[in-house]
C-alpha cells in the first residue's frame, strides 16, 4: 500500500506516494529528497533551499480495510 507524503512551502507543494512500511521505518526525508531531484528543473522543489519546506503532511488511510488488517 502506497501512502502520500506532501512537503509544503512558500506559495506551492510537492507530493510523492511511497510504500506505507518505508513512511513507517523513517524514511520520508529519504524519499522526499528523491522527489526534489526527479523534479523537472523548472520548478524550485528544492529541499536544501534556504528556508527548506513549511510543513510536511503524511496521510496515512486508517480506514482503509487493507490496512487495518494487516
Amino acid at each position: 500500500m502506497k501512502a502520500p507524503i506532501v512537503d509544503f512551502f512558500g506559495h506551492d507543494y510537492i507530493t510523492k506516494f511511497a510504500p506505507l512500511e518505508d513512511i513507517l521505518l523513517g524514511r520520508a526525508d529519504e524519499i522526499m529528497e528523491d522527489a526534489y531531484r526527479a523534479d523537472p528543473l523548472e520548478e524550485t522543489y528544492l529541499p536544501w533551499t534556504k528556508d527548506g519546506y513549511n510543513f510536511r503532511w503524511i496521510h496515512i488511510p486508517a480506514n482503509n480495510m487493507v490496512w487495518v488488517e494487516v
